[in-house]
């Protein structure tokens, strides 16, 4: 954001850069258009987006400025957003008698913002303007610093929310970018207290807060649905095997045919729990608390109790460290989870693709931390470009596909070993299990977004990258940090290509369909980004199941990367 955006006639350049200039030395930022090209789509977007990510808005009022239709244009946008106005005097515009000179009403005469010129200047005439006359530049320049610091933090917010409501707007008003948790609150409370302050929220303020409230009562809705079955299914999963086990205990003391009648019922019994229980247990697992019923029983009861009992160990499992060649490495069980997921209830019910079940029958390791700017250098890691976040502990970024590559690859020294049997960057299967679990978790650390998990400054005002592990409470189940937020992270999986034979990175995941080629080539090659970033704008991307993709030669300040290995 910055401080104002000052709008002016090009005839005015050589005092407003004086006024740019004694702002910047005061310690302000200050958008101010100094090319003077030609009207078009792009400029003016550029001056909209110039003004709505301004807190305040200078208006340089001279004779040219006020027959400008540029100006009238800002002024005009200015207005739409409720911007707070400075007009700034410079020349005189006014006659003996306290009219405005007739000059510059003829300059509106005819014109096809005549209508949009004359009311600016009603608008105008009700704001308190700064006289900029040359005896009083010293004076007028304080009461403009008065000005722009006059109650900042509801200036802040007026602005901030236009932000985010920009690409709300931009993006076709997809849920995710809607306010929650905190900054919803802090929108709410901004909002009611906002009285006769000058300037006052705009429909869109009170449309953006509306919706986000709706949204995040839904989303309550869901989650605490979602935590009534799982506490369900806990009590029903023990409850079952209980039974089982009492069943075969009987059947210890009894001949074979009471064995075998016992049995029987036991079965049935079984297999009537088990359509209830298996139906809740989906549930429980789709992401984002969304329902999705099972229609049928997909596997033996015998299977079911072997899958609860092999759940039930790996949610109590206790996270296994281990360093190799210095770095800290988690291992992650074998076992099954359901990759993919989103918050749309609708998307999922209409695509129940997004959810399958994948599964694991080999252990993995994947590093603890994102690799460090200090591990790169220690292991001879090259990169075209520096990292841009320079302390050793920070994560290395800047860095493409191919150069995250081949750092696992020669990590341990194994770059010519067989793809399962070196270090390497992880799959996006391997990456999300270890980032959500058997329980197939929304967020690393639990269901529900948790304020300061992840690194991002978007929920933390200043916050910038992180050293890595700098947040405990949003750690993995494995012991793995920084899954969410900090470094968005490269895998090693292509998202698409449209070579020959075309690869996309469908649902259900497989390993062996190309998606996991490491030599592939191309211009167009994507591979997946997972984790969200620092700079990521909603909680939405810090999903595990969320994924994004970029050509594998991209390089960016936000993507960073870890390493994996088979046991």
């Amino acid at each position: 954001m910055n401080d104002a955006f000052i709008s002016y006639s090009r005839r005015d350049t050589d005092f407003v850069r004086q006024l740019f200039e004694k702002l910047q030395a005061d310690g302000r930022t200050v958008w101010v258009d100094w090319q003077g090209i030609d009207y078009s789509t792009k400029w003016w977007e550029e001056i909209c987006e110039g003004i709505e990510t301004s807190e305040n808005f200078i208006l340089v009022i001279t004779p040219e400025a006020l027959k400008s239709e540029y100006c009238n244009r800002e002024i005009e946008h200015a207005r739409k957003h409720n911007k707070r106005i400075i007009p700034v005097i410079y020349l005189p515009i006014e006659t003996e008698d306290g009219k405005l000179h007739p000059d510059i009403i003829a300059g509106w005469f005819n014109q096809s913002w005549e209508d949009l010129a004359r009311d600016n200047w009603e608008y105008l005439k009700t704001v308190q303007y700064l006289e900029f006359l040359q005896d009083t530049i010293d004076k007028a320049f304080a009461e403009l610093i008065e000005t722009i610091d006059k109650d900042p933090q509801y200036i802040k917010m007026h602005t901030r929310l236009l932000l985010w409501i920009r690409e709300w707007e931009k993006s076709g008003r997809n849920p995710s970018y809607l306010l929650r948790s905190d900054d919803l609150l802090s929108a709410e409370k901004w909002l009611a207290e906002a009285g006769d302050e000058d300037p006052q929220p705009t429909d869109m303020h009170r449309t953006y807060i509306a919706e986000s409230r709706k949204a995040e009562n839904e989303l309550k809705r869901l989650a605490d649905e979602q935590e009534r079955r799982t506490r369900r299914l806990r009590r029903a999963s023990m409850t079952l095997v209980l039974v089982i086990f009492l069943l075969l205990l009987v059947a210890a003391f009894a001949g074979i045919t009471t064995i075998n009648s016992q049995n029987a019922r036991a079965t049935v019994e079984a297999e009537s729990t088990f359509f209830a229980i298996q139906k809740d247990r989906v549930a429980t697992l789709a992401s984002g608390g969304v329902i999705i019923p099972l229609a049928q029983n997909t596997i033996t009861p015998e299977a079911f109790i072997a899958t609860l009992t092999q759940v039930a160990k790996l949610n109590t499992w206790q996270p296994v460290i281990q360093e190799f060649d210095g770095v800290e490495m988690v291992h992650v069980p074998a076992g099954c989870f359901y990759m993919g997921g989103s918050f749309d209830y609708n998307e999922i019910t209409a695509n129940p693709e997004l959810l399958n079940e994948v599964c694991f029958d080999k252990p993995f390791w994947i590093d603890r931390y994102e690799v460090t700017n200090e591990q790169f250098e220690r292991f001879n890691g090259v990169a075209e470009n520096e990292p841009e976040f320079e302390s050793a502990s920070q994560p290395r970024t800047n860095v493409t596909w191919f150069e995250a590559r081949d750092f696992c690859n020669m990590r341990d020294g194994n770059i010519n070993d067989e793809w399962l049997d070196s270090v390497r960057l992880p799959t996006e299967a391997e990456w999300e299990y270890a980032a959500r679990g058997p329980d197939s978790l929304t967020f690393p650390w639990g269901n529900r977004y948790k304020d300061h998990a992840a690194v991002s400054f978007v929920y933390d005002a200043g916050v910038g990258m992180s050293s890595v592990g700098t947040r405990p409470e949003g750690k993995s189940w494995v012991d793995a940090y920084d899954m969410a937020g900090n470094a968005a992270e490269w895998v090693n999986t292509i998202y698409d290509d449209r070579g020959t034979p075309r690869i996309e990175s469908r649902y259900p995941y497989r390993i062996d369909d190309g998606r996991e080629d490491l030599e592939r080539s191309g211009t167009w090659v994507e591979r997946v980004v997972r984790g969200g970033s620092v700079e990521s704008l909603d909680y939405a991307f810090f999903r595990a199941a969320d994924k994004s993709h970029l050509t594998q030669s991209f390089n960016s300040r936000t993507i960073g990367f870890r390493c994996a290995r088979s046991n």
